[in-house]
């Protein structure tokens, strides 16, 4: 009995860890990010990009769009760091599916094959979360670019990045080692203001929100939220506590298919006044799973909303949602919790990233092309 029951146990711990999500690398990716928040471009000659900290790194130079450098001394621990400006609202949003990425040139050796590169994230509570971008072997050794590209599939840390340590190489010493970084970004589910890359933008498929005609709701029901006015093709109106902006199919909420491509991304345009300091948060209910529920919400921490008092953009990729399935029944925007705070409200839209028209275009003409060489 007793044999019985260990093999079951084991069984259940086996098929346990084989579910188990793991982290992805690659090296290279065939499709760039289509959008992302850039932590260091370096395109301005001598500016470090908030990058000012390091260790074991000599010559660090900012020159023709990448900061470049020399692994010195013990050549053990050369790492380069960077503190995201909190008075800005710049810590970032790192929930399961964030992506790292670096676009990373390292000397020429081939005993790099030995060492491995993490980038260190240290979230609001002040606690360090490394993970390797690359582990022993993938650490390219042809003295040419790479990308790094890294997913998570788990929240880092608590969920807020506040500061970006890059680990350029670890478990061997390179001292004299050259090595160039091109950019550094990050892709969240949720970003503000997200830089779209050349070629791409967001197209929005289906309006949920304009309130462009004054004097018309537009069916949304508002809790906690009074002297409501839409004017000016905005709806402005003051937070009273845990406000609520809601739409459901029975007030005219479109039933859109969750599952085309058409509808994976919310993006929502709203301010905030300065002094707000909670969370913005967009919560849906389905066909599969209807209601509202904090099981089915996309977060952004109030310390990842910028606190400049002025207009900004919402990027919610829903994508990265399990529950983003069969229809869409209910959305709620949760603009503000804080007890008296303005708001403004510009629209609310569902979409996806295509190519720009004049991308589309060339890409129409190339494919024309090609079927005539055909």
């Amino acid at each position: 009995m007793r044999k019985t029951i260990f093999l079951l146990v084991a069984m259940i711990v086996f098929i346990a860890a084989n579910f188990v999500t793991a982290d992805t690398r690659e090296i290279d990716p065939a499709t760039p990010l289509d959008n992302y928040i850039s932590v260091g471009e370096w395109n301005t000659p001598g500016d470090r990009d908030g990058w000012d900290t390091d260790n074991q790194l000599d010559g660090l130079a900012v020159v023709g769009g990448s900061i470049t450098g020399t692994i010195s001394g013990a050549g053990n621990d050369p790492w380069l760091e960077k503190e995201l400006s909190l008075a800005a609202g710049a810590y970032i949003n790192t929930p399961a599916g964030t992506i790292f990425e670096i676009r990373i040139k390292y000397g020429a050796d081939a005993a790099l094959s030995t060492a491995s590169a993490y980038a260190y994230f240290l979230d609001s509570a002040v606690s360090w979360n490394p993970i390797p971008y690359a582990t022993a072997g993938e650490i390219q050794t042809d003295g040419q670019f790479h990308v790094y590209r890294l997913t998570v599939s788990s929240a880092i840390g608590n969920g807020i990045m506040r500061r970006s340590r890059l680990d350029v190489t670890q478990g061997a010493s390179f001292p004299g080692l050259g090595i160039e970084i091109d950019y550094v970004r990050i892709k969240s589910p949720a970003m503000a203001d997200p830089t779209y890359r050349a070629g791409q933008s967001f197209a929005s498929m289906n309006s949920l929100a304009e309130w462009n005609t004054p004097g018309d709701l537009e069916n949304w029901t508002l809790v906690n939220i009074t002297d409501e006015e839409v004017a000016g093709g905005y709806l402005t109106a003051t937070n009273n506590g845990d406000g609520q902006i809601t739409k459901d199919n029975a007030a005219g909420l479109p039933q859109l298919d969750l599952d085309s491509a058409d509808n994976k991304i919310v993006e929502v345009r709203l301010r905030r006044e300065s002094s707000d300091a909670t969370d913005l948060q967009v919560f849906y209910g389905t066909s599969v799973t209807p209601g509202v529920s904090a099981a089915r919400r996309i977060v952004f921490n109030f310390n990842t909303v910028p606190t400049d008092g002025n207009f900004h953009l919402y990027y919610f990729d829903m994508g990265t949602e399990s529950a983003w399935t069969g229809t869409l029944q209910t959305i709620r925007t949760d603009p503000s919790s804080a007890a008296i705070s303005q708001i403004e409200v510009d629209y609310i839209h569902v979409g996806q990233i295509i190519p720009e028209p004049a991308t589309l275009g060339l890409l129409v003409i190339l494919g024309l092309a090609f079927l005539r060489k055909k």
